[in-house]
């Protein structure tokens, strides 16, 4: 089958990881230790290669065989890697211009060509004291699935003749036998890549392997191993994905349990919101163990079914009955007593919604006065209006309050007015103000 045919389906093709020189990556990292600091590392500059087929297609074949070589460089530590543009000139003078220029060691440049109706793929290096092209490797792949293995092959040849170190390979196959969880494998501390079950071309000798999940409060290890890693074998390697760990189950057990004594004995509405709000964010993203998509969902069914009857559950929030109590003190504004200490004991039972009726019993040296008292909790909120009032001939006592929650404050006061209103100097009125807590 003739190349051109298969060149519309190159896109996708070009699509599948790049394994292979990836991992050939790790050789040249663990082989060549970061001796030198960045300042004082030979500068390489990197330059796309040239597609010269006139076809598009081939554009991701040079962005690969870039992309790779750039990496590849990269992480060997003891260059300093320098991206440079595509419409960079790549003949002789003006190489060693932009060499000097930028002072570059090398510069490692390609172009890719049709030869004869074959695909060529080619790499070169230029020496910028040499002022020359001193390495040129070419792979012509024998089809369109080959052009993986040619561009593997090309940028490792390359890179190792450049930097003079060896590469062997081995594979490695994954299985996961717990949930079907995403994860990340690391191999020497180096990301490889999200949910892998084969990485072939793995750099030959002992190493790391880590397998690790982002959950519910952060980083995860699922699995740290040491492998060796022989030329050419397969090493198989099985781990298990936890649908929960301690701290995911202890979390989840709190919730569960504080939502159903805050639904089950009335508090707080604050609280069994901030409580839902919470769960769901901890259960927002579930792709590392799918299984607590059934927790979500258990907790997003309670609270619908918590706001169905929220009405009936904010009126299990005010008691059947209240027991307020306040201290406080008169002040005359007429008459012959001067002040005096207050004390007032209320019980109150709700009727209806809102409102409260019940019996205030107050407290002046030597005497006590029951007075009806009313209250009301208008709407949601958690104000309560107190009010207590006693007309008598002659005489007008009672109290005007407000508690937030608990705690109260009140108005107070007592008039006395003879029942012959001219004798107005013996009239008398008291003010005062106390303070107290509603059982």
């Amino acid at each position: 089958m003739k190349l051109n045919r298969l060149l519309y389906a190159l896109p996708l093709q070009l699509q599948r990881p790049r394994w292979g020189v990836t991992c050939f990556l790790f050789l040249c990292v663990l082989l060549r230790p970061l001796a030198a600091q960045e300042a004082e590392l030979p500068r390489v500059g990197v330059i796309p290669p040239q597609n010269l087929s006139d076809l598009p297609q081939y554009d991701i074949v040079a962005e690969v065989i870039y992309n790779t070589t750039e990496l590849t460089l990269r992480l060997i530590g003891e260059y300093k890697v320098v991206a440079l543009p595509a419409a960079t000139p790549v003949d002789p003078e003006g190489l060693r211009d932009l060499g000097l220029e930028q002072n570059l060691a090398n510069i490692v440049l390609g172009r890719i060509h049709e030869q004869d109706g074959r695909l060529s793929l080619e790499m070169s290096v230029f020496d910028t004291l040499a002022e020359e092209i001193v390495l040129t490797r070419t792979e012509e792949p024998e089809s369109l699935l080959a052009v993986f293995e040619s561009t593997d092959i090309l940028v490792a040849d390359v890179v190792q003749e450049f930097s003079g170190v060896p590469v062997g390979f081995g594979d490695l196959v994954l299985r996961n036998t717990g949930e079907p969880g995403s994860y990340q494998v690391l191999l020497d501390g180096a990301l490889l890549g999200a949910d892998l079950e084969r990485v072939e071309r793995i750099l030959i000798g002992s190493r790391e392997l880590e397998i690790r999940q982002e959950r519910m409060f952060g980083e995860y290890t699922v699995l740290r191993q040491d492998l060796q890693i022989v030329t050419a074998q397969t090493t198989a390697l099985e781990f298990a994905v936890p649908e929960l760990v301690p701290r995911e189950s202890q979390a989840l057990e709190f919730f569960e349990r504080e939502l159903t004594e805050q639904i089950e004995a009335p508090r707080s509405e604050e609280r069994v919101r901030e409580l839902f709000a919470n769960a769901a964010a901890l259960l927002e993203d579930t792709s590392y163990s799918p299984g607590l998509a059934a927790y979500r969902s258990r907790f997003a069914t309670l609270e619908q079914d918590w706001e169905a009857g929220i009405e009936e559950w904010r009126l299990a929030l005010r008691p059947r009955w209240i027991f307020p109590i306040s201290v406080g003190w008169f002040a005359a504004l007429s008459g012959e007593n001067d002040q005096a200490p207050v004390g007032w004991v209320s019980a109150q039972r709700r009727l209806g919604d809102s409102l409260y009726l019940g019996l205030d019993v107050v407290v002046v040296p030597d005497l006590a006065y029951p007075l009806p008292s009313i209250s009301w909790r208008p709407g949601d909120a958690e104000l309560l209006l107190m009010t207590t009032l006693l007309p008598l001939p002659g005489e007008l006592m009672g109290k005007i309050g407000v508690a937030y929650r608990r705690l109260s404050v009140h108005f107070l006061f007592i008039s006395n007015v003879p029942p012959d209103t001219s004798a107005s100097d013996d009239s008398e009125i008291q003010l005062g103000f106390s303070v107290g807590y509603v059982f």
